[in-house]
């Protein structure tokens, strides 16, 4: 499942909890969980940046790999190690991402594309 939390934490089960990249209220964070055939929980994780991310694609493909593709205002964005960076550096617009996660919830790698204008 993917989706966005704007509250401070978002609580997934009495284990896990995600914490908000963003101390400003109203901006989105995007959170990913992933469950097993009975529902359980096998991993949760979250990513942003300092404005909204939205992610309205998700796919997987034939190794069980997540594909996520989405856009963001802020900056730039984390994912774990890979940092990807909007290409209007005043940050008024968005670029759009896809990033690739296995699996167990490691990010393989994460991509930026977009321009000095609107990209969704």
């Amino acid at each position: 499942m993917v989706g966005y939390f704007q509250s401070p934490t978002f609580v997934v089960n009495a284990n896990i909890t995600l914490t908000n990249s963003n101390t400003v209220s109203a901006v989105d964070t995007l959170f990913v969980i992933k469950s097993d055939a009975q529902g359980e929980v096998v991993f949760a994780k979250s990513f942003g940046g300092t404005k909204s991310t939205t992610a309205p694609k998700v796919a997987v493909d034939s190794n069980d790999n997540i594909i996520i593709g989405g856009y963001y205002y802020s900056a730039s964005m984390v994912f774990d190690t890979f940092t990807i960076t909007n290409a209007d550096t005043s940050a008024l617009s968005s670029d759009v991402f896809i990033v690739k996660l296995s699996s167990s919830g490691a990010v393989l790698w994460a991509r930026s594309f977009g321009g000095n204008s609107l990209s969704l």
